[in-house]
């Protein structure tokens, strides 16, 4: 879970309704996510898909003046780290559902 602590401390969560919303607004493809939420622009508009898939009544300009509190580093950090929970897994092909086995798993002693 990540946390981020703006107007009350707030959930980052890249959703697929927060990843659908990014894909829509920026022309992003799900293997470009990872680069995209670096670009700073990109990056303040995941953190509003973010926030706005759990409290749709925030707006973005409302996201950026919140923002605006924080240090720029601390945004980034966060939304580089909820993007990368989000998309966990994917560049190994390994899953919470399908993690990898255990040294000697599956072997009889």
């Amino acid at each position: 879970m990540v946390i981020l602590n703006l107007d009350k401390p707030r959930e980052l969560k890249f959703s697929h309704k927060a990843m659908r919303q990014f894909s829509a607004l920026t022309k992003t493809s799900v293997p470009e996510l990872r680069e995209a939420v670096q670009r700073y622009d990109l990056m303040t508009t995941a953190v509003y898909c973010m926030l706005a898939a759990q409290d749709s009544s925030l707006t973005p300009n409302q996201v950026e003046d919140m923002l605006d509190e924080l240090p720029v580093l601390e945004v980034y950090s966060k939304a580089v780290e909820a993007v990368s929970e989000a998309l966990q897994g994917d560049e190994d092909g390994e899953t919470e559902e399908n993690p990898p086995a255990a040294a000697g798993a599956g072997k009889e002693a």
